[in-house]
């Protein structure tokens, strides 16, 4: 039978990316955002508010697989509370959708901001590893720093989560991150670079890895 995954924030640049990406591997997509999007997507868009929780229900009933790109995805766009309770709103909506519909593989976006970069607030030290984190400087970061702790939520706690966090510098994540070549040290997730649409469209399809609840990757920006 044919997965169907459910791409949100779909009428973004790595949304489209992610459904082409997806629609290419024959996989069935249920493409959603608040608004639509300006090019074809090569399938139906269904227009939702996330921050609802009955929609974000709606949206995932039936679904295999969730990849939820759906955020705002800078600071200064809104303002800093409206960016932070839209995000937390969205996040937490789609991780208790996915519990409650039983979906049990999602995929979404973090930030390599939750690092503390671009560091127009000088870091604590340098150079930067994992114990850096947390180290938010805007609500935007501060959203995707609470946002992790999400999956430790009882209701939420039995899902295959994994978090992409798209960075624009040319390092391998495993040098980013300070983890041991091998790629197992960062909080004991399994670490990967890859491009992002890729990475989000392939993680959100393949079966849960049986050893790890959670994984991190950090995904070259397209």
């Amino acid at each position: 039978m044919t997965k169907r995954i459910c791409v949100t924030g779909a009428s973004g640049r790595a949304g489209r990316v992610t459904v082409a990406e997806l629609l290419a591997h024959g996989y069935d997509v249920v493409a959603t955002d608040l608004v639509r999007s300006p090019h074809d997507l090569g399938t139906g868009l269904l227009l939702a508010d996330l921050t609802d929780h009955g929609q974000a229900v709606e949206v995932l009933a039936g679904t295999d697989a969730v990849v939820h790109l759906a955020n705002i995805p800078a600071p200064d766009i809104h303002t800093p509370a409206t960016t932070f309770n839209a995000n937390m709103a969205m996040n937490f909506n789609v991780f208790l959708a996915a519990a409650q519909v039983r979906i049990e593989r999602v995929v979404w976006a973090s930030s390599e901001t939750t690092l503390g970069l671009p560091f127009e607030v000088p870091p604590r030290y340098a150079p930067v590893d994992e114990d850096h984190y947390p180290f938010p400087t805007t609500t935007y970061t501060l959203s995707d720093n609470t946002s992790v702790a999400i999956r430790y939520f009882p209701a939420t706690f039995y899902l295959k989560t994994t978090t992409a966090l798209p960075t624009g510098f040319g390092f391998t994540g495993a040098k980013l991150s300070g983890a041991a070549p091998d790629g197992t040290s960062l909080y004991g997730y399994e670490i990967k670079s890859a491009n992002f649409s890729t990475t989000a469209a392939y993680t959100a399809a393949i079966p849960p890895a049986p050893r790890s609840r959670s994984s991190v990757h950090f995904c070259r920006s397209t």
